[in-house]
């Protein structure tokens, strides 16, 4: 009788062992970049933990399709010395790869890489990297603020008279793959991560249909132990330009926190971009990511940021979000508007009336300076609709309604009630400009407990509003 009551006593112990590991929470912590324009296929990395064995990367709605491409986890340091002996072997020049890894690697599909094209940060002179400023290429110091310049790294000559090589064997490229995969694996170890619960990486391709309805998705990471949360994703309408991804953050030391951040060469600072366009980038700690573009005099330009839509909460942090801040300066390096928050959200937004022809810097960091992976921001400018507000917030089914609404660069817009026995209460407003539809969901009456607010040339995004930016448009509805 005692032996078959330890028996059934192990029993249940084992199963609550087995069922705890089994239950092991799939988690991501961050999606970069966190969205992309209609019509087009990007790279994507996602990093978090228990990611083990993944399946599919979905995501929500119609018209989005993601393919799985690679998966890298941590690795032990027992495996770190084992892989690292295996790369000193196939170094050397006698060693040759078996028919079967020969099969596996020469057609290997390496992770495509993120960032901007290779003219998105090719300027006519020197950026200084600390207020933005441009200078002439002969210049050694900042005209502005007087910090020394960095000079660009020269491109390496091109050899014009090389000797074509003989095509590699089959053998011979899988070992170079392989090569350049530990590699790889290498250049993204982190013994002492700064956040542990966003080391494992999956990286994956994403393509947009064209029609794929614009605004905000869900997207997950399936694996063979179960489904991991869902993290923001935005199909967008505009050009979109991505900075290159942040490898795995190193743990901050008191005292030397400088050696924990991210070198980047000057040109990696400060990108030009066309408008309108969605930026994408992430914020390493003492970072301020900067972008260059040209306005024309009389364009309203709204500026709007994803930080903390895209990662509600941070639970080691305080504050436990990314709080993000904006700053426009003109070409003479005067700040003409800031944004911190918009009303009762927390992300930045900033209107700007173009008093002049010139260029303008637009940049983003962190309130606090602080940086990690899942410090991902979007940033939309444009001549753009905005919608900051609508009245009356509802009606009586079956009985039209005028509906008003408020906001930005409204002159051109419609507001479409929605279709027939649709029971979502939702409105909303298109604009077709220079052959692209821009679509806004003004808000839901049954969920708007407040309304957004306004932005504004001041510093600190708050006053009144400006009667000659602000516009009204009037339309008629029939709720319910």
């Amino acid at each position: 009788m005692y032996k078959l009551r330890f028996a059934m006593f192990a029993l249940a112990v084992l199963l609550a062992a087995a069922s705890s590991a089994w239950a092991q929470n799939q988690y991501i912590g961050f999606v970069y970049p966190a969205g992309g324009q209609q019509g087009t296929t990007f790279p994507i990395r996602l990093g978090g933990q228990a990611l083990l064995n993944p399946a599919h990367v979905v995501v929500s709605g119609e018209g989005v399709s993601v393919r799985l491409v690679e998966y890298s986890r941590v690795l032990g340091n027992q495996e770190l010395g084992l892989v690292q002996q295996q790369l000193n072997e196939l170094r050397k020049p006698e060693t040759t790869v078996d028919d079967v890894m020969a099969a596996k690697m020469a057609w290997y599909e390496f992770p495509a890489p993120i960032g901007p094209p290779a003219a998105a940060g090719a300027e006519e002179g020197i950026m200084c990297s600390a207020c933005g400023r441009m200078n002439p290429l002969d210049a050694t110091v900042c005209s502005d603020c007087s910090a020394k310049l960095e000079r660009p790294a020269a491109p390496p000559p091109v050899a014009t008279d090389a000797k074509e090589e003989p095509p590699k064997s089959e053998k011979e490229i899988a070992k170079q793959n392989l090569i350049d995969r530990i590699q790889r694996r290498f250049a993204e170890d982190e013994r002492t991560p700064a956040v542990g619960s966003q080391t494992e990486l999956i990286f994956a391709e994403v393509t947009i249909e064209p029609d794929a309805k614009p605004g905000r998705r869900e997207i997950r990471v399936v694996t063979k132990r179960g489904v991991s949360n869902s993290l923001s994703f935005y199909v967008g309408q505009v050009p979109e330009v991505a900075r290159k991804p942040m490898k795995t953050m190193q743990l901050p030391v008191l005292g030397r926190e400088h050696l924990a951040q991210r070198k980047r060469p000057p040109e990696e600072i400060v990108l030009r971009i066309p408008v309108p366009c969605t930026m994408n980038g992430q914020i390493a700690a003492g970072e301020v990511n900067r972008y260059r573009f040209s306005a024309s005099e009389g364009q309203r330009l709204v500026i709007t940021a994803k930080a903390r839509d895209l990662i509600p909460y941070v639970p080691d942090g305080v504050p436990g979000w990314f709080q993000a801040v904006l700053r426009l300066h003109d070409a003479k390096g005067n700040e003409v508007a800031y944004n911190d928050d918009f009303r009762s959200n927390p992300d930045p937004l900033i209107y700007y009336e173009v008093p002049a022809d010139g260029e303008y810097v637009l940049s983003i960091n962190e309130a606090l300076f602080r940086g990690r992976e899942s410090f991902v921001y979007r940033i939309t400018i444009g001549e753009l609709p905005f919608v900051t507000s609508i009245f009356p917030l509802g009606g009586r089914v079956g009985e039209p309604v005028a509906i008003e609404m408020e906001g930005w660069n409204l002159e051109e817009t419609t507001m479409a009630p929605p279709p027939p026995r649709r029971n979502t209460g939702a409105l909303s407003a298109c604009r077709r400009e220079r052959g692209a539809s821009f679509q806004l969901r003004a808000v839901c009456p049954g969920h708007a407990a407040r309304v957004p607010g306004t932005g504004t040339q001041r510093r600190g995004g708050h006053g009144p509003e400006s009667g000659s930016s602000h516009h009204r448009q009037r339309a008629r509805g029939s709720p319910g």
